[in-house]
This record gives structure tokens, C-alpha cells and sequence, in this order.
């Protein structure tokens, strides 16, 4: 006895080809390991030159986050509109951290 009907049974996809790659394709091999020579120690970043975070307001979509990190930092160098929730850094407490 036949519980499905043909209309519930699993439909019939043609099969096609898949299409032929315009470019060949990097090995995980020859990716792994690229940047490592941009990586650094800390304290050969340069520290006379004080960078102050940016936030762009047209990316920025209201969540608080940077304020959060910022403040769990405890640097406390952004404030938000408790009503708008829109961010304003302070310039002078910044330190750059990057934390935002």
C-alpha cells in the first residue's frame, strides 16, 4: 500500500553542469601564512603618534557597543545620548585602544 501520492513524492531536479571557473583558485597552502609578516610586538608601535578612534555615523546603527567596550575598558571616552543613543567620542580621553 502506497501511503505517499505522487503529488508528495520528492520532485525530479534535472542535473546541469556546473559552471567552469574564471580563475584559477588559491591552495589553502599558499594563503596560509600571508600576513605574518605584518604582525608586530606592541611596543614597536610608534608612541608619539596619538590616534583618536572614529566613529562613522553612517555605518553606525545605534547598538551601543562601542560605548560598552569602551566604558568595560575603563577608559569612559565615548559618550551616548541616553534618548538618541547616538555616540560622540571625546577627544582628549581617547587613547586609541581600538577597542570600539
Amino acid at each position: 500500500m502506497d501511503i505517499v501520492g505522487p503529488e508528495l513524492a520528492a520532485p525530479v531536479y534535472s542535473m546541469r553542469p556546473a559552471p567552469e571557473p574564471s580563475r584559477t583558485t588559491m591552495s589553502m597552502n599558499s594563503i596560509i601564512g600571508n600576513a605574518t609578516s605584518k604582525i608586530g610586538a606592541w611596543h614597536e608601535l610608534s608612541q608619539e603618534e596619538h590616534v583618536i578612534a572614529k566613529i562613522d555615523p553612517s555605518m553606525c546603527v545605534n547598538c551601543g557597543a562601542c560605548y560598552t567596550s569602551c566604558n568595560d575598558a575603563g577608559y569612559q571616552s565615548i559618550t551616548m545620548d541616553p534618548v538618541t543613543h547616538i555616540t560622540e567620542i571625546v577627544d582628549e580621553d581617547c587613547t586609541g585602544c581600538t577597542f570600539c
